[in-house]
């Protein structure tokens, strides 16, 4: 009996140990003073840096590289191909069969409804996400002033739509957001630099996730 009480409180602590682990806030940060961005994922205060396209890459060996392309060949196991919903769409003699079976007309709609189901899911997931700080500075210029002209226009037709995506997700976005787009006819070249901090909690993306293959399953 009294093995069994300490089982359980083993368990229920591992359970409370990780629900606790799956709550803490992680921080993914993408920053650039150019267009492509660092990624840097920060979780109580530390910092990694998980990508950087200036960063050295380090050296394979041949025999490495030809692990991983065996690898990259394993075709995706049946299960997971059914929770993605792509079971009938995942190559051409699947696609074929289907056509034959179902004619073109289904299979197209068919098609459709993995698009729709999947930019469901994607909101179900954006949910679990909020978005702390998006700042984002650019000087539009261009040797030719009408250049630089149509590329402040665009900028500002991408930016601010974007920028009013990411307030939805924000407490305070009066404070979160800071955007200032310009143009100067001298310089030569644009300059950009931008921030975005999002944060998420590992629990709720699961949740997100698992209501997705729940879906695509019974689906």
């Amino acid at each position: 009996m009294i093995v069994l009480i300490i089982i359980g409180i083993v368990l229920l602590c591992l359970i409370a140990l990780i629900l606790g682990v799956s709550l803490i806030p992680i921080d993914i940060i993408l920053q650039s003073e150019g267009f492509i961005p660092t990624v840097t994922v920060s979780v109580l205060g530390i910092k990694k840096e998980v990508y950087n396209k200036d960063a050295p890459k380090p050296e394979k060996d041949e025999d490495q590289d030809e692990d991983d392309q065996e690898k990259d060949k394993k075709p995706m196991p049946k299960f997971l191909k059914k929770i993605l919903g792509i079971e009938n769409f995942d190559s051409k003699s699947a696609l074929s069969k289907s056509v034959k079976e179902k004619g073109v007309a289904e299979t197209l709609s068919e098609f459709f409804a993995v698009i729709k189901n999947y930019i469901e899911n994607i909101k179900q997931i954006i949910k679990s996400v909020s978005v702390r700080y998006f700042r984002f500075n650019m000087v539009c210029a261009e040797e030719d002033s009408a250049k630089a002209a149509l590329l402040y226009g665009t900028a500002c037709a991408v930016v601010y739509p974007l920028a009013a995506y990411f307030s939805a997700y924000m407490k305070h976005p009066d404070k979160q957001l800071q955007l200032n787009i310009s143009c100067d006819y001298e310089l030569k070249s644009p300059t950009t630099n931008y921030e975005l901090v999002m944060r998420f909690r590992i629990f709720w993306v699961l949740l997100a996730v698992l209501r997705i293959a729940k879906n695509n399953v019974i689906h």
